[in-house]
């Protein structure tokens, strides 16, 4: 899952173990502070109304509930990095997990400066990494970027609304990285049935035919569909909305919780141990503080 080979399934992973250390931090806010019962219940009070459309969006964003509760997390994390090195690592861990959220948010959504703002923020974890190549690039790239707006002005005015990401359709949380629709639509029509590296070669004027092909059999594509009077079309629903895919994520998510309830980060222990065989680690090993070590290395 650390590797990263297989995306989806370790992305799927993280986020559902994020989701099980939050249950976990609202458990041990709750045994110092019962009140914090009452915030929670407001809280899945104002998402339900949300759902059934009683408050708008905007109105829930802005709640001092939200707020309130925002605090009291807060509060809670800073307690647990004084207290504990364990508590401080899991904690940074959520904290690349929220990087994360943000930069596939941001691609979904076409929101060009929360784009930014991610990749900004993924600096320190790449140098903390080792991932050397990535920070060069990536600390050139928001140079770059970041002068858009004074020498590419009518780009920038595009990226804006949304045009530095792919959309194959328009609905809501559906646009894409260009490398990732470069990978998962343009490569594997090329390795594909009928594909070039299937037994056509790769000569120059075959690519050059190919290539050339691909706007006219997408006519073809569409006139044999008004022919028959038959659509390809994909449903509105998100597959990770769909009722195989919650029942799947809870059966996961308990778990999870099960296994992290047994031997949970969030403890007063002041040692940088391992939660599972509890092997504590030596005084020189300081992957919790890689924020110190890293914003050096910028």
């Amino acid at each position: 899952m650390m590797s990263g080979k297989a995306v989806q399934r370790a992305l799927r992973g993280h986020l559902l173990i994020d989701k099980c250390l939050h249950s976990l931090l609202l458990s041990e806010m709750i045994k110092d502070n019962p009140e914090i019962v009452t915030v929670l219940d407001e809280a899945g009070e104002l998402y339900s109304s949300l759902l059934i459309g009683e408050t708008t969006l905007e109105s829930a964003a802005s709640s001092d509930i939200l707020t309130n509760l925002e605090t009291e997390i807060d509060r809670k994390k800073s307690e647990l990095v004084r207290n504990s090195t364990t508590s401080q690592l899991w904690l940074n861990y959520q904290k690349m997990i929220e990087m994360v959220r943000m930069l596939i948010k941001a691609d979904r959504t076409g929101s060009w400066l929360m784009h930014l703002q991610a990749v900004s923020d993924c600096l320190p974890v790449f140098a903390a990494a080792g991932h050397f190549n990535y920070l060069r690039s990536a600390h050139y790239y928001l140079q770059e970027m970041s002068n858009l707006e004074d020498k590419h002005p009518d780009v920038y005015r595009k990226f804006l609304d949304g045009f530095h990401v792919v959309r194959r359709s328009n609905q809501c949380w559906a646009g894409l990285s260009s490398d990732l629709v470069i990978e998962q639509t343009l490569m594997r029509s090329l390795k594909s049935t009928g594909g070039l590296t299937r037994g056509s070669g790769m000569t120059e004027d075959l690519r050059n035919l190919w290539t050339l092909s691909a706007p006219v059999t997408s006519e073809y594509n569409s006139a044999m569909q008004d022919f028959t009077d038959l659509t390809y079309a994909t449903s509105p629903q998100h597959k990770d909305s769909s009722e195989a895919r919650i029942k799947r994520d809870a059966s996961d998510i308990e778990k999870i919780r099960l296994k992290l309830a047994a031997c949970s980060p969030f403890t007063s222990d002041p040692t940088l141990r391992n939660i599972i065989n509890g092997i504590v680690a030596g005084p020189d090993v300081n992957v919790h503080d890689f924020e110190s070590v890293d914003n050096k290395i910028i």
